[in-house]
């Protein structure tokens, strides 16, 4: 008998010791439901913030957090804050009477700015960047300037209205200022539509040895509106966005440089 309730107890205290492994489990499977609906939370909040980010920035061209640091050769400092966030800034782009005014930057390839801000961020609507193929400091005769085509003008989505006549013929000018305070007194002399694989665009190929003038005789005669740059040869902005009237359609602005002012840092 004495041995019947031996075993008696020790069923009884394994039952506890099983009940009380259980119970121990179900509060840890309670504890991570909850961390990973935490966790699954938190992203959907943060890729909320990064869509509501996007769209307000679509909206406003230029979103209050990069006009604070709008490159001003009167007043540098508020672009050496800029550059302090994100060294790969190199310059500052505005195309008058436009919501082209943004800062201008250089990845380590032509990918990296596609979803990323200007202050290194991640961004669906990216950054305007300057082409992998260019050197950093624009000294390049001809430099290419990336950006997405945005709703309501926002990035490059301004580029776009300059296919309208009269609005290419109204928004003339615009300027470059680089980190080094060289900036480039530009006017808008061509606009073009094309597709993303395009050499005579997206490469050198019509440019040698300093010589853009290959280039201006190929926009004279496949742009879609173009005047005569002041100069033969001159060194030539080139401003390209997406266009959805065509597979793998772009439109692009081009500038020359009328004048070179180096200011004083």
């Amino acid at each position: 008998m004495q041995c019947s309730e031996r075993r008696k107890r020790t069923a009884d205290h394994s039952s506890t010791g099983i009940h009380r492994l259980a119970k121990a489990a179900d509060i840890g499977n309670r504890i991570l439901s909850v961390l990973t609906i935490m966790v699954m939370t938190v992203g959907c909040l943060y890729c909320f913030y990064c869509l509501f980010d996007d769209w307000r920035q679509s909206q406003a061209g230029l979103s209050s957090s990069m006009a604070q640091f709008k490159h001003d050769a009167e007043d540098p400092l508020s672009f050496d804050e800029l550059l302090k966030i994100n060294p790969d800034v190199i310059a500052w782009l505005t195309i008058d009477k436009t919501r082209i005014d943004q800062p201008v930057v250089q990845g380590k390839d032509d990918l990296e700015y596609i979803n990323k801000g200007a202050d290194g961020k991640p961004s669906l609507s990216g950054a305007i960047f300057l082409s992998s193929l260019n050197k950093p400091d624009f000294s390049d005769p001809y430099n290419i300037l990336y950006g997405h085509h945005m709703d309501n003008g926002g990035m490059f989505g301004d580029v776009m209205e300059f296919l309208d006549k009269k609005y290419f013929g109204g928004h003339k000018t615009g300027s470059l200022l680089t980190k080094e305070f060289t900036e480039y007194k530009l006017e808008v002399f061509a606009i073009m539509e094309t597709d993303a694989m395009d050499p005579d665009v997206y490469s050198m190929a019509l440019v040698s040895g300093g010589d853009t003038s290959a280039l201006i005789d190929m926009l004279r005669s496949k742009a879609r509106y173009f005047r005569e740059p002041g100069e033969k040869s001159p060194k030539v902005f080139a401003l390209s966005t997406c266009n959805s009237s065509q597979t793998d359609g772009r439109t692009i602005l081009y500038a020359w440089v009328i004048k070179v002012v180096e200011h004083e840092k």
